[in-house]
């Protein structure tokens, strides 16, 4: 009695569950893989083999399968093969691997890739293309912040050049004509100022209320499938 050959094999890992849930998406995929034992008897009378199968971190037997026994390293099956026959025997063992996703973070190329796999429902897709373009209109309203805020820091900035010009200007024939002119540019961009800062406060409004209506979206959205 012996074996004659063992052959190992990988099968495609399937998706096996999707979850949804305070604001993060669970992808359960599972690897399977196949090892096939062949065992020939050239003996007059039937034999029992004790085939030993290592246990590997992480990865389980398939439900149908009861080894005779186990030890620390190794699952040890029982067969029976016949007088000058051969005979396979077949080791499925699983593996499930989690991804997490959180939902802030899901881009549309993923929901387009999760689609096609048919694993949301057009329910779900529909709520995370909702979140994402909540996402993205959040992300225009603080990137309009930031040049709000940068228009009003170089307005600073020539403000203090200006000031530092007049100074300059003291006691010189230039003094009165471009006081003046200065004092004109001060006043403008006072003026633009006080518009910028109306714009900065409806903007942190605006962005504000978005993100109010962006938490409620992430954290009541639940799904859990079985695929």
């Amino acid at each position: 009695m012996q074996v004659v050959a063992k052959q190992d094999g990988n099968i495609p890992a399937r998706v096996t569950r999707v979850r949804i849930a305070r604001g993060t998406l669970v992808r359960t995929t599972e690897s399977h893989q196949r090892t096939i034992y062949t065992l020939r008897n050239e003996e007059t009378s039937p034999r029992m083999l004790i085939l030993e199968h290592p246990i590997r971190n992480d990865w389980k037997l398939a439900a149908d399968l009861a080894p005779e026994e186990q030890s620390a390293t190794a699952y040890r099956f029982r067969i029976e093969v016949p007088s000058k026959q051969t005979k396979t025997f077949t080791v499925d063992e699983t593996r499930p691997t989690i991804t997490q996703y959180a939902l802030t973070n899901l881009t549309l190329d993923q929901i387009e890739a999760f689609t096609t796999e048919r694993e949301l429902t057009p329910e779900i897709e529909s709520a995370l293309r909702q979140i994402i373009a909540q996402k993205d209109a959040i992300s225009k309203l603080n990137a309009d912040l930031r040049s709000k805020q940068a228009d009003v820091d170089h307005i600073f900035q020539d403000q203090e050049r200006l000031r530092e010009n007049m100074k300059a200007l003291k006691g010189t024939p230039e003094e009165k004509a471009l006081a003046q002119r200065y004092t004109g540019e001060l006043n403008d961009q006072e003026m633009r100022l006080a518009t910028l800062r109306t714009e900065i406060s409806n903007l942190e409004t605006a962005q504000k209320q978005a993100q109010q209506d962006l938490d409620p979206m992430i954290e009541k959205l639940t799904f859990d499938a079985n695929l």
